[in-house]
This record gives C-alpha cells, structure tokens and sequence, in this order.
C-alpha cells in the first residue's frame, strides 16, 4: 500500500516548519508549496517542494493531483493591510479550495484562528479574513476539519515576539484591564494536534479549538514574558483600551504600520477571551501537553537558550537577506555562539545592544546603524557578521546576499532612496537611546569600583 501524500500550504511558515517533519515521521509524502522559495534549502528528507503562489492555482493544481488531503496554513498576518488579509487568506483560501476540487482532492485541514471567535474586532483585517475563509471551507463541498488555535508559541513565535515587545519595554504597558484571559499552546502540540486529525481521518465538517494547560490573565502574561527575558521588576502601566487603539489605527492609516510594536488589531487580544473550547483531541489532554513555563523557558534551562538563539538567528537573518533561517542556518549559529568567546557580551552595554537587536528586525536595524559607525566591536556586529559568513555557505541564501537592490531606473534610485533615509533615520534613533544609556553604564560601572 503506497504512502498517503499531503499536501501543505504555508510550509516555510512557524507552524509549518514544525509540521512538515512530523507528517514524515508518521509516514506520509509532503508536498510542500513553497512561494518564497526559502524552503528548498531546509526541506526534510520525505518532503517534496513545489514553488508556487496560492493565489496562482495554476502554479500548484497539477501538484495536487494524487494527494488525499490538504492541510492549509498559509496566511497574510502581522501587519498586512486589510485588503492584504482579504486578498491571500480570503481570496487565497477560496483558490485554494476551487484547485483541491478541479484535482480531485477530497479532505482539507484548514487552521484558522481563534480570533474568529472575538466579539469586537475593530481593525482586526486577519480575523476578518479567516472568518471569511471558514465560510468558504464550509460551503465548499469537501470534507473539511477547521481548527482554531489560540496564541501560538514556541522559537520563532510572531506573537510571542509582539508580546515580548510590550513586556520588555522600561513601564510595562497593558492595554485596557489585563484581565481577560489567554491560553497559549505551544507549537509542538498544535502540530501534534493537526497529525491526530490526519491519522485519524476526522473530516467531518468539525471545528476544533485548541489551546495550552494553563489558562492566564493577559497581564500575567506580559509579567512572565518579562521575567522569563530578564527583564527584571517593572511598573505596570494600563492605558484604556480605546485610548491606545485611536493612536494605533491613526498610524496604520499613515502607513506607519511597520514601526507599531503591535497592530490595531492585535490589540483585540486585550480586549477578548482568547481560551479554547475543550476538545476530545488527545494533543488536548493537559497532563501531555508543554506548560507556560517551559514555554517562555522557566524550566527550559539548555533548551530554552537554544530556542532563544534560533529566534535571534532568525531575527538577524531576515534582516541581513530578508528571508527566514532555515534549522542547517540555526544550528550553525547555535554552535558558533556557543563555542566562540569573541560571541559572547563583553559588557552591559553589549548585552543592551543585543537584547535590543534581538527584539525583531525593525529593532536590529536600529541597533546595526548606530553599531556600525560607534560599536563596530560590539558583540551584535560580531555575532551579525558570524550569521552572513553561515548565510554564505547556505544555499539558496548565498544568493541573496549578491542580488540587486532593483533593476536600473527610476526604481532602483528610490529603492537606494530608501535605504540611506532608513539608515540616516535609524542611525538618529540609536544615537537617542543608545548615547544616554552608554554614558549611564559608563557612570554606574565608575561608582561601582
């Protein structure tokens, strides 16, 4: 009897890369769609790779023939603008659905979000859009299963890094009360969840929803991100729900979106139940799944620094290429930073410089423009130049290490426009924090002789 063959959209994705492997290891053929084509180089062995853009059915149909299911993961999040939402995770789900018909296949596995769930969802474009995506999966004559995660964490988490955001900030701040209750999971238990539904063939037009063991107030939650990332006792500071929405909607407006540490819609999780219905499911049961604790790794000692470097090394890597570190990338950074003392902070005001960096692109920019012209010896730079040095030996990332900014014309000089304003900008920002908190480093270590 021949292997079943799913079929994966989203594969590079958080989910997905966690994903793909154990379908392997339950012994299915994957056929992974791929847009960016980032996958190719971290692909598992099992896993067959096929470039192609969901919202092009013509680029996958052929693909899909000779699958039995499809599981379906891809998704415009973040920051993307409301037509964005609507265009891949409505429109994306909806050609998605029309290719799984015209080739013949007959299951879909569609994550959605338990988002859908929210009763205000004032600029929310993403819950919107799955909202709409799960209609389409009902309406459209396949067998279907829709599962509803809550938070999801583990290394590489988006919105673990937006809540680590807010939490590591000098005041805590807490949109609205901080009362409303969260209940993450972690993404080995999601994905231990989606393999469960595969092998046990539940396409029976269910919605599952899923969280975590530990159900917590949104405050709490910001408290242990903090505490677990080192960042020591902080003021709380709640600002009204609607106060902190305004601001936030008015820059998105403005095409700010990029530097908000968080959307206007992803302040809904603030002002909603973000808890999951139980589910029969046995990734469900409590006592098998991962705790907070080792989430944000309070009980994770060796493996929780792992996690922490594989998202550092993440966060670096798409600011030097623009793309997501595949597990080769990772672990070769891993062990550099592991072996190397040249690595490793050589003081606070190094190991400022990283926590900053660390943060998320937009922040490492920041970090990388000041270091470049006032800390070239700094661990940051060292560590981002170990990273280019991996990248280099890796394909298909070696390849966009040399690429063009844009092709000649109008847009290439907008493009490099671009790129020294950024810099200019980004360098203004660091000297603002960075001068005052070296200068105050420098004083406290004088004191402290």
């Amino acid at each position: 009897m021949s292997r079943r063959s799913v079929f994966v959209t989203g594969a590079s994705g958080f989910v997905g890369r966690t994903l793909l492997p154990a379908l392997v290891r339950g012994g299915y053929a994957v056929v992974a769609l791929d847009r960016s084509g980032t996958l190719a180089a971290g692909a598992s062995a099992g896993v067959s790779v096929h470039r192609g853009d969901l919202l092009a059915p013509d680029t996958y149909t052929e693909a899909l023939r000779g699958c039995d299911l499809v599981v379906h993961l891809a998704a415009a999040t973040g920051k993307a603008s409301a037509a964005e939402h609507q265009r891949v995770n409505a429109g994306g789900t909806a050609a998605l659905l029309d290719a799984c018909r015209a080739a013949g296949v007959p299951r879909v596995l569609f994550v959605s979000s338990i988002a859908v769930t929210f009763e205000d969802q004032t600029g929310y474009h993403y819950a919107v859009a799955k909202a709409a995506a799960e209609q389409a999966v009902q309406r459209s004559g396949l067998r279907s299963v829709i599962v509803r995660p809550t938070m999801v964490f583990g290394a590489g988490s988006p919105v673990e890094a937006g809540l680590s955001k807010l939490a590591l900030l000098p005041v805590v701040v807490v949109p609205g009360r901080g009362r409303v209750r969260v209940q993450p999971i972690h993404v080995d238990d999601l994905v231990a969840c989606l393999v469960e539904i595969v092998e046990r063939d539940l396409f029976d037009g269910r919605v599952v929803e899923v969280g975590g063991p530990d159900v917590v107030a949104i405050e709490d939650l910001l408290l242990a991100i903090r505490a677990a990332r080192g960042g020591g006792p902080g003021r709380v500071l709640h600002v009204p729900l609607s106060l902190f929405r305004a601001p936030v909607l008015a820059a998105e407006w403005a095409g700010l979106a990029a530097v908000l540490p968080v959307t206007a819609g992803q302040l809904a999780s603030f002002g909603n139940e973000g808890t999951a219905v139980a589910s029969p499911l046995g990734a469900a049961e409590p006592a098998r799944m991962v705790t907070l604790a080792r989430m944000l790794g309070s009980e994770g000692g060796a493996a929780s620094q792992a996690d922490a470097l594989d998202d550092e090394c993440r966060v670096f890597t798409r600011h030097l290429v623009g793309a997501v570190a595949d597990a080769v990338v990772a672990a070769a950074y891993r062990d550099a930073v592991r072996r190397l003392p040249a690595l490793q902070p050589a003081t606070p005001f190094d190991e400022l410089l990283l926590s900053w960096a660390r943060r998320g692109v937009w922040w490492t920019r920041v970090a990388d423009a000041y270091a470049a012209l006032f800390a070239r010896q700094s661990t940051l730079r060292r560590r981002l130049v170990m990273a280019l040095a991996i990248l280099e030996t890796r394909a298909p990332f070696h390849r966009l290490i040399d690429q063009p900014v844009a092709a000649p014309g109008a847009g290439l000089w907008a493009r490099v426009f671009g790129r020294v304003l950024f810099g200019l900008v980004g360098t203004g920002i660091g000297v603002l924090v960075f001068v005052p908190a070296r200068a105050a480093m420098a004083v406290m270590g004088r004191r402290g002789r």
